[in-house]
């Protein structure tokens, strides 16, 4: 838990930014994903972990396309799509944040991202998103409408009868 809010803090923007590459080089993005996606970890260990991941795509590989296909090797974009099921709505929120980093990219990276989206259930986690009744997830549900219409456009259709 405490490696988990460790590595959140040093993902923060105010982090300088060899601290961030520290924590990618040191192998901690695959930890922070194992935290996330285990349903036995503690809540604020997963919170934790996703503030990290989420930290790490929109502050280090925002703008830098080899450090975000580094995240995307290390599966980032798998544990980020394991927080959207979390109760904390900040924490879906940050997530999605994330999520949008990869998708919102250009290149290899983005086709990468959408691929990695699809083959980790990324569809189902979306649609559950969407259908999540909490007033202060209005914005999210609508982030996860925008990833589903604009990127995976075929799964975004209603069903033919």
């Amino acid at each position: 838990m405490y490696a988990c809010w460790a590595a959140a803090n040093i993902a923060t923007v105010s982090s300088p930014l060899e601290q961030g590459e520290a924590l990618m080089e040191a192998g901690f993005v695959p930890m922070l994903v194992k935290v996330i996606s285990n349903s036995e970890e503690e809540a604020r260990a997963q919170s934790n972990a996703t503030w990290a991941l989420a930290g790490l795509a929109d502050n280090w590989g925002q703008f830098n396309s080899e450090r975000r296909r580094t995240l995307l090797e290390a599966d980032c974009v798998e544990g980020l799509l394991s927080a959207l099921a979390l109760k904390d709505p900040e924490v879906v929120a940050v997530s999605m944040k994330g999520l949008l980093v990869f998708v919102e990219t250009w290149g290899p990276v983005k086709q990468n991202a959408i691929e990695r989206i699809e083959a980790a259930g990324g569809v189902a986690a979306l649609r559950a998103l969407k259908l999540r009744p909490e007033a202060d997830l209005a914005h999210e549900r609508r982030m996860a409408h925008l990833i589903l219409k604009k990127y995976l456009k075929q799964f975004s259709l209603p069903p033919r009868v």
